[in-house]
Formats: structure tokens, sequence, C-alpha cells
């Protein structure tokens, strides 16, 4: 491959860093919820709520913002948005109080809000001829990276140093990760500024609606279930606390794995995949319980339901863009609304069953709302899938 090759892929290399940080920054506190609680004295449901706000305010802000954003270049626009993570992390690291968490959080949700919107379509628009869904699978993997080790790492730093000490490097990271993108990174002119008046248009895109409630369900689904799953495994799997931090790894291993499937697959065997994401995720939550009476059926399944959450994730956020190739930044920024719909949704029940019914059946509830969506999906849309040209 030459030089000039090589280096097409560096804009997409650090989109995929940023997806990196900012999916680690959204997760960590699953991994640090216990310790999170404990240093501001609050119940691990309570401390919980930094997942659900968070993602509540990216439900209700993308879109918004999206559209106050869509005339900025793309380049000024992911350092802006960057910036305003970090400062989100420099009010982290010195929080003191729940409240003070909670407005870091809601700061960084803010940029959040912006950058998944745009991440996935600059992804494509950079992406070399013919080389669309390995894009989308680079940018996938920094999400399932996060889970490998962004996640893992922060609890081990965290555990060690601190749960502000992951938030403190996060900032760091971001940081550099400004500086090189005034160096790597094009400039990307708007060529399709968003607004209002193409909203119409996605309403009466039906499989484009069907899809965001296949996605609501999913995501809710699947966050019942993984908003606990570090308390869950502590108290119910009785894992050792090192073992602890081996299965979430080894979930977001499997994360990495689906990208790579779903980056050989996306063109031959969508409908495959769509069940095995949707389908094999509900059984994968409803069998955690069960399996949680020895440690490998644990680890089995979690690697499994990290594989399908993650084959779904690529999958849909692929077939958003071609269902409105002209209206990408749009589409998706409510399509991350639905997704954060799901994940404070998810978030919540999965703390209204650990406090009120029993933490052991965080699975069950998990698997029965992501049953509806596939449900769905195979009955309304997995004929309508686009496959990749």
């Amino acid at each position: 491959m030459s030089t000039e090759k090589i280096s097409s892929w560096f804009p997409i290399i650090l989109l995929t860093f940023s997806a990196f940080i900012f999916n680690t920054t959204e997760f960590t506190p699953v991994a640090l919820l216990t310790d999170i609680a404990a240093d501001l004295n609050i119940t691990e449901a309570k401390a919980g709520l930094i997942i659900t706000i968070y993602a509540w305010v990216v439900l209700i802000m993308s879109l918004p913002l999206m559209l106050i954003a869509s005339r900025i270049e793309f380049k000024r626009l992911l350092s802006i948005i960057i910036g305003v993570y970090c400062l989100g992390h420099i009010i982290s690291v010195f929080a003191g109080s729940f409240a003070t968490l909670l407005v870091a959080r809601i700061c960084i949700a803010l940029s959040h809000c912006i950058f998944w919107s745009i991440a996935m379509p600059l992804a494509v628009k950079l992406a070399p001829p013919g080389k669309r869904a390995a894009a989308l699978s680079l940018v996938g993997a920094g999400t399932a990276v996060a889970m490998v080790l962004g996640m893992p790492l922060g609890r081990i730093v965290g555990l060690s140093f601190g749960w502000r000490a992951p938030f403190a490097l996060l900032g760091i990271a971001a940081f550099i990760i400004i500086v090189l993108l005034q160096f790597i990174f094009p400039k990307v002119p708007v060529t399709n500024r968003s607004s209002l008046s193409s909203l119409p248009q996605i309403i009466k895109n039906g499989p484009l609606m069907t899809l965001y409630v296949i996605t609501a369900c999913i995501f809710t689904g699947h966050f019942t279930g993984y908003s606990f799953i570090e308390p869950f495994l502590l108290n119910e799997a009785k894992l050792h606390v090192d073992l602890v931090t081996v299965t979430i790894s080894l979930f977001g291993i499997s994360g990495v794995a689906g990208s790579f499937i779903f980056s050989r697959y996306s063109s031959t065997s969508l409908k495959q995949l769509a069940y095995f994401a949707t389908f094999g995720l509900a059984v994968f939550l409803l069998c955690l319980h069960i399996a949680s009476y020895h440690y490998y059926s644990t680890v089995l399944i979690c690697i499994m339901w990290g594989l399908a959450f993650a084959v779904y994730s690529l999958l849909f956020q692929d077939q958003v863009i071609k269902l409105m190739p002209e209206q990408a930044s749009i589409a998706m920024s409510i399509y991350s609304s639905i997704c954060n719909l799901g994940i404070g949704a998810g978030a919540l029940v999965g703390g209204i069953v650990s406090s009120k019914v029993n933490l052991a059946y965080i699975g069950y509830a998990g698997a029965a709302v992501a049953l509806v969506g596939a449900l769905i999906c195979a009955f309304f849309f997995a004929k309508k899938l686009i496959a990749n040209q």
C-alpha cells in the first residue's frame, strides 16, 4: 500500500480515537458505579442517574444542536466539541458532590450530541473509494475498543487512584486529539446543511422510522442489563473484583470481533446479521441470570452479548445513512437521540429492577424489551435492508 493510500486513512483513524474517548467516558461510570456511589455517599441506583441523565441530555439536545452546528465546517466543529468535552472532564476531576458531577456529565453529553451526529457520515465522506464498510467498521471498532481497553483500564486506574483519575486522563487525551486535528484532519465543507425542512421527509420514511423504533427497544433492553453489569457480576455472579474487570474486557473484545464480522458480511448476509443481532441479544440477556451460577458460562454469555450488540450498532447506523444519504447528519442526530433514549430508559429500568425487585433479574427485564425490537425487525424491517453496493 502506497504512502498516499495509508495517509488517506489518518483522518478516519483520528475519528476512531475520538470515538474511543467519547465511548470510554460514557461507559466508564458503569465500571466504577460502586466506587462513585461510595465516594459521594449515595446509593448505586442514584449514581446510575449520571448515566440516565447523560443519555437524556443527548436525547433532547442532539437534534437542536445539530441544526445550530450544521453551518460550521466539520474540522472546526470537531475542535469545538472536543474542547467542550475537555471542559467537562476538568469539572469531573474536581467534582465534590453529586450535583457538580452531574453538571460535568451534562457538559460532556452536549459535546456527545454533535459528535455522534457527524462521526459516521464523516467516516463515509472521508473513506477511500470502495471502503465505506471498512471505514464504518474502523470507527465502530473505536467504540468496541473503548469497552476492551477503555472501560477496564478506567476501572483499574479508578480502583488504584480514585474514580476521578480516569476522567483526568480522558481530558488529556482529548486535548492531544485537538492538537492532532489541526495537522491531520482535512477541511470538510458542509454540502447539505441540516434544517427542520428535512424533518417531514424523515418522518415519511417508513423504513427509517421502523429502524428508530427497533433501536429504542434494543438499546433499552441492552442497557437495562449493561448499566448494572458491574454490581451484577460482583453481587450475583459472586466474581472477584479482578474477574469483573476481565469479564468486562472480554465483553469489549467481542465487540471488536463484531466490527470485523460486520465488515466481512455486510454485503452478503444482512438479514442473518440483523436476526443474530436482535434475537441474539434478547436470548443472551435472558440467559444472564442462569449463566451467573458459573464463571465460564457468565463469560460466554457476556462475549456473545457483546458480539450481538456490536453487530447491531454498526449494521443499523449504516442503514440510517443509506436510507437518508442526503440528510445523513440530521438522520444520525435523531438516531443518536433514540439510542440515548434507550440508554436512559434502560438505566432507569435497571435501577428500578435492582432496587425494587432484585438485581438478579435485570437480564429478564432487558430481554423482554429487546425481544419486542427483534420481532419488529423480523416482521417489518428485515426485507427492507439495503446492502452495500
